[in-house]
């Protein structure tokens, strides 16, 4: 029987730990942008050691490599920066200034397929085409009663003014902080490359000298999914962007098509949610264009993400650590809470690594199941079981 002592022993124990988990997180949330930063700078430090290890073969120093492959990269950064940021601002204030009479042209169309089809005008809803004039221009009183019976008060321009300048101190404030945190994240990079070793010789020195080859075994797998997965990466936002500026651009015809294409390229570093987003826009663009164009364009889009998803991105993370696609939605949704918008374009990454320590440490060394992790299968009653269980004895027929 559990004595007085024992009992509130084991209660302190539980308290000790909830607390030192409250901690963990709060602190874990105070610095938050600081290890997301870090992250960020072992992964492309892990992923510009293949550079390095190139110019080191041929007999240059390690220190050379480095400042070489680094300022290459910032080389390569900058002229892309100089060669598409321009086009890309030109065509999204076009079609940012476009998209109202988008908008009003997609509603168009949308209310003239209703009055051209009985089937269409009993499935979708009617569209009043003056409210959305109504709300484009601002008048908001059409869909708030909140706003309803209230007068438009005079523009005080000082007080417009007055109320910028803090606006304009924040934008400035963002710009300081982001040319700060690429010069904190080029500085770790360097440093992180200059001497690799070091720091992952002092994660094998916390375990016994009998699982220090198991340990570095580990480590070596983790870098070649993280180089993995941001090369295959950029080989897809690149070629998916290729694809997209064809299908839009030569096919259907959109107008802004790099714009758009662009940003559909970039929304393949978000799975599952940046293809979504990205269709956003392109779906008001070619609604505005026509019915057969915005069928036209969905078609295109899901046919290019499929061919995207199976064949130009490498399947690493599919094939190799085997994440469901459901568990990728979780955890990015999860990761999104806690270090914000960032998080759904590392979740991959940061899960991968989970699911390499959890499958290496846990399944295949603590469990002893390497080669002997049971598939399962769905039996006839809908059961689950093992796929090597004898399947079930027919039932005898009747009579």
């Amino acid at each position: 029987m559990t004595s007085y002592r024992q009992f509130v022993g084991r209660a302190l124990t539980v308290i000790a730990l909830i607390v030192i988990v409250a901690l963990v997180i709060l602190f874990v949330r105070q610095v938050t942008n600081l290890i997301v930063l870090v992250f960020t700078a072992w992964v492309l430090a892990v992923t510009l050691e293949v550079p390095v290890r190139l110019l080191q073969r041929l007999k240059l120093p390690r220190v050379a490599a480095v400042l070489i492959s680094v300022l290459l990269l910032l080389l390569i950064g900058s002229a892309l920066v100089a060669l598409v940021v321009p086009q890309f601002i030109q065509q999204a204030v076009a079609l940012l200034s476009g998209l109202p009479d988008a908008i009003r042209r997609a509603a168009q169309n949308y209310s003239d397929l209703r009055a051209a089809s009985s089937i269409a005008a009993r499935l979708l809803p009617p569209v009043n085409l003056s409210d959305i004039d109504a709300l484009l221009k601002g008048d908001l009183t059409l869909f708030l009663p909140l706003f309803e019976g209230t007068q438009q008060a005079p523009v005080d321009f000082e007080n417009l003014a007055s109320q910028a300048l803090p606006v304009l101190r924040e934008i400035g404030s963002f710009i300081v902080s982001a040319f700060a945190n690429l010069l904190l994240l080029v500085l770790l990079v360097l440093l992180l490359l200059m001497e690799p070793t070091a720091y992952y010789r002092a994660i094998v020195s916390l375990v016994p000298r009998s699982g220090e080859e198991r340990t570095i075994e580990i480590l070596n797998m983790i870098r070649r999914n993280v180089t993995s997965w941001l090369g295959a990466m950029l080989f897809s936002t690149g070629i998916t962007t290729v694809l997209f500026l064809i299908v839009l651009g030569l096919i259907v015809g959109l107008p802004n098509a790099f714009a758009l294409s662009l940003l559909a390229g970039l929304a393949t570093f978000v799975p599952t949610f940046g293809p979504a987003i990205a269709l956003i826009p392109i779906a008001v663009v070619a609604a505005a264009a026509g019915i057969n164009k915005f069928v036209l364009t969905i078609i295109l889009y899901a046919a290019v993400g499929l061919v995207q998803d199976r064949f130009i991105t490498p399947a690493v993370m599919k094939s190799e650590l085997d994440i469901p696609a459901a568990a990728l939605v979780v955890f990015q949704l999860a990761l999104a809470t806690v270090i914000g918008p960032l998080g759904l374009l590392l979740a991959v990454p940061i899960l991968a690594i989970l699911v390499t320590l959890v499958r290496e440490l846990y399944v295949f060394d603590g469990l002893d199941k390497r080669g002997q992790v049971s598939p399962i299968k769905t039996r006839n009653d809908g059961l689950l079981a093992r796929h090597d269980e004898p399947p079930e004895p027919a039932e005898p027929e009747a009579g």
